[in-house]
């Protein structure tokens, strides 16, 4: 018998392989001019230019949940395919997966810089904030119209024509919705308590802060709440249209099964009428089989009994099938 050693019982089970963890990422930088700059940083490096925590800048990492966090010198934004971290004279955009949406808005934010920063005449914290948000709402009604386009025929002919497949082709729909519904619910419970911290608040003018014109404490957040509440009003309202969306698929899915058992309890009913006939009809011809048997019975040549049998026949049935009726017709289909 081969005896088999320790090393190639080692070799035969591998160590699994710890997980690759993150320590560089592709950047984007634009300074207030509009100049870009594209470079790899890593972990320590951000953390000296934002003066974050570590912990801080996970919210970046791959799978993390949409946030918003104010720091005392940046603002860090996680929503969606927009992870950036705004400073009050440059902006680091992470690309991390290349996604062309992420793509666009660095453009956009690069060209807009250039032209319109100095005629806007608010920070460029302010700036960015807003075009990004403007940004994260285009995409979120987008995404809410790609639904809408998809789940309201698929409702309508649910509802006339209910198919198992129609009912399948409308779970993706539903997963996705919940999706971005849970998405949207995130941004607007991080702009909600946003709007309930004034420290976070004041934090936001980081132009200010860094040019000393104001107290911390005496500063006026009066122009970055209205910011903040013309967004947050924003996704307000589509949220309130995804929980109608979901509401209309809710009401169509518990119509379409009460439908469905509308049309079962037809087919029982139907189902109890034939085997009620059935049934009838097998008494008759038990009647009819006991008189066609070559037995004598004694009424073989009686004139009457034909039409004696044949009405106590048709009586029974009659009654039989009234009675019935009035038993099944109050049942609700």
């Amino acid at each position: 018998m081969d005896v088999v050693s320790s090393s190639e019982i080692i070799n035969m089970n591998p160590v699994p392989q710890p997980r690759r963890i993150i320590n560089e990422f592709k950047v984007n930088i634009i300074d207030a001019k509009g100049c870009l700059e594209s470079t790899t940083l890593n972990k320590n490096s951000i953390v000296k230019l934002t003066h974050l925590n570590s912990r801080d800048i996970r919210v970046h990492l791959p799978n993390q949940p949409p946030g918003l966090f104010i720091g005392d010198h940046c603002i860090v934004i996680n929503i969606f395919y927009v992870k950036v971290i705004i400073m009050y004279d440059r902006i680091i955009i992470y690309d991390l997966d290349d996604n062309p949406q992420m793509q666009a808005l660095t453009n956009q934010i690069k060209e807009r810089t250039s032209k319109e920063l100095k005629e806007a005449g608010i920070p460029y914290e302010f700036f960015m904030f807003e075009m990004i948000f403007a940004d994260i709402c285009q995409s979120i009604q987008q995404q809410y119209q790609n639904l809408k386009g998809n789940c309201e025929p698929l409702l309508h002919d649910l509802l006339n024509f209910p198919t198992q497949k129609k009912s399948r082709e409308l779970l993706p729909i539903k997963n996705d919705l919940k999706k971005l519904e849970v998405a949207v619910k995130n941004i607007y419970d991080s702009l909600d308590d946003l709007l309930e911290n004034s420290d976070d608040m004041k934090n936001m003018y980081l132009t200010n802060k860094r040019s000393k014109l104001k107290n911390s404490e005496d500063q006026d957040h009066s122009e970055v709440e209205d910011l903040l509440e013309t967004y947050y009003f924003e996704i307000s309202k589509v949220l309130d249209k995804l929980n109608i969306m979901e509401n209309n698929i809710n009401e169509t899915d518990d119509t379409v099964l009460m439908m469905l058992d509308i049309s079962r309890n037809r087919i029982m009913i139907s189902d109890m009428w034939i085997n009620f006939l059935t049934l009838v009809i097998s008494f008759g011809t038990y009647v009819a089989g006991l008189f066609g048997m070559n037995l004598k019975n004694h009424h073989e040549q009686d004139q009457y009994t034909m039409i004696i049998v044949s009405s106590v026949l048709s009586a029974f049935i009659l009654i039989a099938s009234v009675g019935f009726y009035f038993r099944v017709k109050n049942v609700k289909v």
